[in-house]
């Protein structure tokens, strides 16, 4: 099936990574090698990650089971869902309660909270009783506030954000063709902080040299350019969240694809 990522070759991660996906479109594992680009990949030994994927006989696009091995682990996941498609309960490794108003996502347990303006723009966010507040032109926060933290951006004419001012000093993000931040950088084009990632956007690596400042966590944009939450571990793509360790979008979407683009009726699926 076309636009569907089968295997990863990742070096940096020294792993390779193969995916398999059901006729409905949908991932049904997805395994972790040690890197290798021997085609017979069945030689070699999985580790690392070995997930399943299961989904309801009805709706045959929403996952009910995640289950699998990380880093030894056994891990199991079951989601409940309401009449929209949105998740209501998460139980097993990440025991979650959401609450949702329509498609929008305003608390996650009882400790994490999201406003959002008439746009459907997220406007503020609280976790812990702390509240960071973003300032938004369009689907582009401008700048955001935490307290007596400030953290001023800037985008260039394509609405692509290429720095931000955080404590009064300037920080230059370095993008790869894909979109992602791999690096920060300040006025004097030193690195300070590197990113990678794997192909669905789980963060692999982190190197940050910026002291006490943690720029790598005070920086919010990561994998192709998209807010990521750190408490969550989703990112938010303004419409909706995205769960990297699944692969898939936390609700449905609102919008059927193309008649014949079986990914297009995958209300689901990132692609």
């Amino acid at each position: 099936m076309l636009n569907q990522l089968i295997r990863e070759d990742n070096p940096v991660a020294n792993r390779t990574y193969v995916y398999k996906y059901d006729n409905n479109g949908n991932i049904t594992r997805y395994e972790s090698y040690q890197y290798t680009l021997n085609d017979n990949i069945t030689t070699s030994v999985i580790d690392w990650i070995d997930y399943y994927y299961y989904y309801d006989t009805e709706w045959t696009d929403v996952l009910t089971v995640f289950s699998g091995r990380l880093h030894g682990q056994y891990i199991y996941q079951e989601y409940y869902y309401d009449n929209q498609g949105n998740p209501k309960t998460g139980l097993g490794e990440y025991n979650r309660d959401y609450v949702w108003e329509g498609r929008q996502l305003v608390q996650i347990n009882s400790n994490i909270f999201y406003k959002y303006n008439d746009a459907g723009i997220r406007t503020e966010k609280v976790v812990n009783g702390v509240k960071t507040e973003y300032i938004v032109v369009g689907n582009r926060v401008v700048y955001e506030k935490k307290g007596n933290e400030v953290i001023y951006y800037t985008y260039d004419v394509d609405g692509t954000v290429i720095s931000f001012n955080y404590n009064g000093n300037e920080y230059f993000y370095t993008q790869n063709i894909f979109g992602d931040i791999i690096e920060i950088k300040d006025e004097y084009g030193m690195v300070l902080v590197e990113y990678e990632y794997d192909a669905w956007g789980n963060i692999i690596y982190i190197k940050d040299d910026s002291g006490s400042l943690q720029l790598s966590k005070v920086n919010p944009y990561r994998y192709r350019g998209y807010r990521y939450d750190e408490e969550t571990g989703l990112y938010y793509l303004n419409s909706r969240y995205y769960n990297p360790e699944i692969g898939r979008f936390l609700n449905a979407d609102g919008l059927i694809g193309p008649v014949g683009d079986i990914l297009g009726h995958n209300i689901y699926a990132y692609t």
